[in-house]
């Protein structure tokens, strides 16, 4: 009997700690919970198990983010990524310094807040392409990077764009827009329709904008996938009210400094809704002198894969994932 007492007494105790957490006068956590699950595709309708739709808005509207004004401006992108002798500081020494047995990339191992973080330095951005999932818009699961990227024979890929969220809460692999490669439409439901575009254009330099897949073309884009948001554009840093709207989470990120050098951000995160918040992203990303920057998909989307092996920690609410979520896009980068 004393055994079941001591249980039920316990139970009793989590109960009402749980129901202080979600109920009780912590703001903070419940600014945290809400955003994140809001922001994570497969999982949105946490936020609704303890709050009303009225309460949840009430959270998403008191905490969002003010994007970079404008889009790139590629006259002030001037590519010269010949390895230096000096260097401006220790994180400048970090991504110019080429390792000694291989000067086409290195790979860095960066904190982002309170997370571990995997970076990829690419010196070359001629390199980079997007890849695509060999199924697309049957309403599927996609593809996840690893095989994306042993498939197209690339050395580095990092996770792109999710596909649409069907009647499950799920992704799918119907992309959000239009897919650009080498110069040509792969992917694309409405080619005058306008939204949020990340690619590379034929000189080689990142381009954030918003633009239709019509339009990208007529710029010079060579390979473009619709993402968002944008972290940095011109040197101009993204601004946070509240946590910024977007929570915790693994997150992906592509950058590019003033001289051409590319990176492919990949954090790590301990559980479901575990990573950092953009705005951490952003503060290590400064650090090493991106100049544009945007956010690509996250939570377990998150991969970042050299040579057929995931660099990253992927874990979903029960166990560590091996190979990620299916993809509709991703950076891959080539070598000789």
């Amino acid at each position: 009997m004393k055994i079941k007492t001591i249980i039920l007494i316990i139970l009793d105790f989590l109960a009402l700690c749980g129901f202080l957490l979600f109920y009780g006068p912590f703001d903070s956590f419940k600014s945290w919970y809400v955003n994140t699950a809001v922001n994570t595709m497969s999982h949105r309708y946490f936020a609704y198990i303890f709050y009303s739709e009225k309460m949840v808005n009430e959270i998403v509207n008191s905490n969002y983010s003010i994007p970079p004004a404008g889009e790139t401006n590629l006259d002030e992108i001037i590519i010269d990524t010949e390895e230096k002798d000096t260097y401006e500081n220790e994180y400048e020494k970090q991504i110019l310094e080429r390792d000694k047995d291989n000067k086409e990339y290195k790979i860095l191992n960066v904190k982002v807040g309170n997370y571990t973080a995997i970076m990829a330095v690419i010196y070359d951005p001629s390199q980079i392409r997007i890849l695509k999932a060999n199924v697309l818009g049957t309403g599927g699961v996609g593809e996840n990077v690893k095989s994306m990227c042993e498939r197209n024979g690339a050395t580095i890929c990092l996770s792109g764009a999710g596909g649409q969220v069907n009647a499950q809460d799920y992704t799918t692999n119907i992309p959000e827009g239009a897919i650009i490669q080498d110069g040509e439409i792969a992917w694309s439901r409405d080619n005058s329709r306008v939204g949020p575009y990340v690619g590379f254009t034929n000189d080689n330099k990142l381009l954030l904008a918003y633009d239709s897949p019509t339009g990208l073309l007529g710029r010079g884009v060579r390979d473009a996938i619709q993402w968002w948001p944008f972290l940095i554009v011109n040197g101009e840093s993204m601004k946070s009210i509240g946590n910024g709207g977007f929570g915790n989470a693994a997150r992906a990120v592509i950058a590019q400094r003033k001289d051409g050098v590319v990176l492919f951000l990949a954090t790590n995160a301990t559980y479901a809704y575990g990573g950092p918040t953009l705005d951490q992203v952003v503060s290590v990303l400064e650090k090493y002198g991106a100049y544009n920057a945007a956010n690509l998909d996250g939570g377990t989307s998150v991969q970042l894969v050299e040579k057929g092996k995931l660099l990253n920690t992927l874990r979903n609410i029960k166990q560590q994932q091996i190979s990620g979520r299916g993809m509709v896009s991703a950076f891959g980068f080539y070598t000789d």
